[in-house]
């Protein structure tokens, strides 16, 4: 009837009305929020510009200094007598070669090992057919000398193919003969494990006939013999 529609009328005017009310409320808020939100950025951005501002022609005052460092003293030459430090000096020449006394290198004689009075395997394997042992012709025409197998041989200690245990391939045999003068045994050498073998060998080959020796026959590869 007419009295019901006016009736569902006014409540859905009413209805609106409130929608309305509740929407300019929440708009109001809204609004009152953005005015504080631009009030807190205008203000943030008032105190930056300050700072910047400040800092600009603030000055920064140094550090404190905690530890002074003293200045370091004054530099004073040295004296007039201070000596200038010696300049090298050439190490005077190595004393000449002279033959062993006989009194302590008769057991060198005795046999072509050069092992003394050991008999053996040293002496036995020296005499072999040969009236030269002993006597001091070499079997190599030269002057080398092995850490490991003496003084008559036929190559120089640098190219020794079976070098014994501690073999110095440089060492002379001036330098050997030297430390033998000292005395007659290995007490008294400064290098006791250096051969000696044919240390009492002097003549060539090639002189032994000219004065009063056979000429012995070369070992063909002394690397084999061991002092």
């Amino acid at each position: 009837s007419l009295s019901s529609l006016h009736t569902a009328f006014n409540t859905a005017m009413a209805g609106i009305s409130s929608t309305q009310s509740n929407q300019n409320a929440a708009l109001e808020q809204i609004q009152q929020r953005l005015a504080a939100y631009e009030h807190e950025i205008a203000t943030l951005r008032n105190k930056r510009d300050f700072h910047h501002a400040n800092a600009a022609t603030a000055t920064v005052p140094p550090p404190p200094s905690y530890f002074t460092m003293p200045a370091p003293p004054a530099y004073t030459p040295p004296p007039q007598q201070y000596n200038p430090p010696l300049h090298y000096q050439q190490p005077p020449p190595a004393t000449p070669y002279q033959h062993p006394p006989q009194s302590y290198n008769n057991h060198y004689h005795n046999n072509d090992g050069g092992r003394g009075n050991r008999g053996g395997r040293g002496g036995g394997r020296g005499n072999r057919g040969n009236n030269n042992e002993g006597k001091p012709v070499k079997r190599h025409e030269n002057n080398n000398y092995c850490y490991t197998h003496g003084f008559d041989v036929d190559h120089p200690g640098t190219n020794c193919t079976v070098p014994k245990y501690g073999h110095v391939p440089h060492m002379t045999a001036q330098q050997v003969r030297e430390d033998t003068n000292r005395g007659p045994s290995k007490e008294y050498w400064l290098i006791p494990h250096a051969s000696r073998v044919g240390i009492h060998k002097h003549i060539m080959p090639s002189q032994a006939q000219a004065q009063g020796y056979n000429v012995p026959r070369p070992i063909r590869n002394n690397n084999t013999r061991r002092g």
